[in-house]
């Protein structure tokens, strides 16, 4: 059962992870949109609430991938 929702938690946390970073750009876009915006949508990644979005997130897959694959059942 934990094997299950290890897999689980890989699929959700890379499907979180890929929106995430496509909404890196989206909020560059509207960025530009005032005139104020980071020339690369990776330098969004020092602000504190995406630092901290894109770590839960990689956290969750790491956490997933040890219930997927180091789980007894």
């Amino acid at each position: 059962m934990k094997k299950h929702w290890g897999i689980g938690g890989i699929i959700l946390g890379l499907l979180f992870l890929s929106a995430e970073l496509c909404c890196l750009k989206v909020i560059q876009s509207l960025e530009m949109l005032h005139g104020t915006w980071l020339l690369n949508a990776w330098e969004y990644m020092k602000e504190p609430q995406c630092l901290i979005a894109i770590l839960i997130t990689i956290g969750v897959i790491i956490y997933s991938c040890y219930l997927a694959f180091f789980s007894k059942k």
